[in-house]
């Protein structure tokens, strides 16, 4: 009978041993579950911070380009004044980004800046933007730019014209200025040049026999020959 009762109550004590360390891993658990709950709440915080952080970034980013763009569109505006010319869109054009101006095919665009070979600045209605070159065609279509005159360097344009650019003491008396407008960019090659951006009024007071022109830019009102073949005469609108 006790060795009975012996053995019955080492069993209750077993059990409640494996009770007690039941109940002691489930804390454990309970604990563990509770801490990584905790590190990962941490965690989703500092993610959400960065990311505001870089949304705010971004944002800022956006405005400094928005008025850097609205700063060179003004600047665009301001200073090409006439030297501009018209297109007309073969295609329709839907712009991508806010820079950009939208149009329909068979739109007239008055375009303030060569940009490069593939894009235009101009403006449309009351918007001004950016646009293809591909989707417009010039009115008045003119050829690929030709190469300049070839200059003759032993004998020069004129007597009464040096390579500085400026007249001799005993010049005769020029012709009447004629105005004309450079059809092509030109890049002086030399000291005494002008240098021609398309759409550039240039007041010439002489033509010299070997083709090249002398006069002065109205954009620039600098003094200098160039390739007459990059302009043509002036036509008032």
């Amino acid at each position: 009978s006790s060795g009975i009762n012996a053995e019955y109550g080492e069993k209750r004590e077993d059990e409640r041993r494996r009770n007690e360390q039941r109940k002691m891993e489930e804390e454990r658990k309970r604990d563990e579950d509770k801490r990584r709950r905790e590190e990962e709440r941490l965690r989703e915080i500092e993610r959400r911070e960065k990311e505001a952080e870089e949304r705010e970034r971004r944002a800022r980013e956006e405005e400094e380009q928005r008025v850097r763009d609205q700063n060179q569109r003004n600047h665009r505006i301001s200073t090409n004044g006439d030297n501009s010319f018209d297109v007309k869109a073969i295609y329709s054009f839907k712009s991508n980004d806010e820079n950009e101006l939208p149009f329909k095919k068979g739109s007239l665009i008055t375009v303030t800046e060569v940009i490069d070979d593939n894009w235009y600045y101009g403006t449309y209605g009351s918007r001004s933007g950016m646009f293809p070159t591909s989707y417009v065609t010039l009115i008045n279509p003119v050829p690929a730019a030709p190469a300049p005159t070839q200059i003759i360097e032993d004998v020069g344009r004129d007597e009464n014209f040096n390579r500085s650019g400026e007249e001799s003491e005993d010049s005769a008396n020029y012709a009447e200025c004629e105005l004309f407008v450079a059809q092509y960019n030109y890049q002086p090659k030399n000291t005494d040049e002008l240098e021609l951006i398309r759409g550039d009024l240039v007041e010439v007071i002489e033509r010299c026999d070997d083709g090249w022109f002398v006069g002065t830019s109205q954009r620039t009102e600098q003094f200098g020959t160039f390739p007459g073949n990059y302009v043509t005469l002036y036509v008032e609108q």
